[in-house]
């Protein structure tokens, strides 16, 4: 329970009435709000403070009870009246970030997820837009390789796929794929967690809370303590 002016679990990035600095927010978290407030296009969001991801994540094995996942949700729901998409809907999806930030930053050593909310329906919906194909289908890559390495697959893995992709396409490098050679690679991405038994979770929101619990727990990767270790953090 909160005590009265205590910093809240949850803050919106363009809510200029809660003051929360770098330790509360993280240094992603409290630099995307300061330029959003110095009037840069940043997009709306919402951060989980330091020390709730703390206590709920890294410093415990973290669960998401009915109270946690329903402010998400209705950040979420806020998200999609700013932006005017819908989380899961393939004619006009809400796709979002996750990532972490420590107080101190720690480039590269937390786990980062874009565009959450996709699968396979809403790649497809994404796809069947004018001149969007390519990009749809690089996008749902994406996740499916974030998704497969934060479960454990190696980048290797990925990459070799790519290779094979190029390869059968006569392209030199990704950008020279065409949308169908796009789409072939992505869903032999979805094979490969298929066949690990780390299939990316279809669900837009628990796929969301997913990604969220990934990422807080990633503060106790092997990477991220030897990078504080090293660095006196």
């Amino acid at each position: 329970r909160r005590t009265p002016g205590s910093t809240p679990d949850i803050i919106e990035i363009n809510n200029p009435t809660i003051t929360a600095g770098v330790v509360a927010l993280g240094n992603k978290g409290f630099m995307l709000r300061r330029m959003r407030t110095l009037g840069f296009p940043i997009p709306d969001g919402f951060v989980l403070t330091t020390a709730f991801v703390r206590a709920r994540f890294a410093d415990a094995p973290g669960t998401f009870d009915a109270a946690l996942s329903g402010r998400i949700a209705a950040e979420v729901v806020r998200l999609e009246e700013s932006t005017g998409a819908q989380f899961g809907d393939p004619s006009r999806p809400l796709l979002l970030s996750v990532r972490g930030g420590a107080p101190i930053s720690m480039p590269g050593m937390l786990e980062t997820f874009l565009n959450v909310g996709m699968n396979l329906e809403v790649a497809e919906g994404l796809a069947a837009q004018p001149g969007r194909d390519w990009a749809a289908w690089d996008a749902y890559r994406r996740l499916l390789q974030f998704w497969g390495m934060s479960c454990g697959l190696h980048r290797d893995s990925f990459d070799h796929l790519m290779e094979v992709a190029k390869t059968r396409s006569g392209a030199t490098k990704k950008a020279q794929l065409s949308a169908r050679g796009m789409r072939e690679l992505a869903l032999e991405y979805r094979q490969l967690l298929s066949d690990s038994g780390t299939p990316l979770i279809e669900d837009p929101h628990q796929q969301l809370l997913a990604c969220i619990a990934h990422v807080g727990r990633s503060w106790n990767d092997d990477a991220a303590q030897m990078y504080r270790h090293e660095l006196g953090i």
